[in-house]
């Protein structure tokens, strides 16, 4: 549902991607629902400063998003972000 909800926000259906990431947020509140999953649909949204909560949230829980910060493409609109590096040095996968 995440991937779909990022998918939707940069389709520039915001309204429809924050009634999918409502959705995600009411379950991570009943159970575990990755944070960087959560973090991807902000991502889509143009939310760093909540994206940026919930990709430290992932790394205080070991999600397995925060394996791909360095590759995938998702966080290619966060990289300029001087939280990016810092982020990436406290997970030690700053090169």
């Amino acid at each position: 549902m995440a991937g779909l909800a990022h998918a939707v926000a940069l389709s520039g259906n915001q309204g429809e991607a924050r009634k999918i990431l409502a959705e995600l947020l009411a379950r991570s509140k009943r159970g575990y629902y990755p944070p960087g999953a959560i973090a991807s649909v902000y991502i889509g949204l143009g939310d760093k400063d909540r994206a940026f909560q919930w990709l430290r949230e992932a790394a205080e829980q070991r999600d397995q998003f925060v394996l791909a910060l360095k590759s995938s493409f998702l966080y290619d609109p966060i990289r300029s972000d001087p939280r990016f590096p810092d982020l990436l040095r406290r997970l030690n996968l700053a090169p």
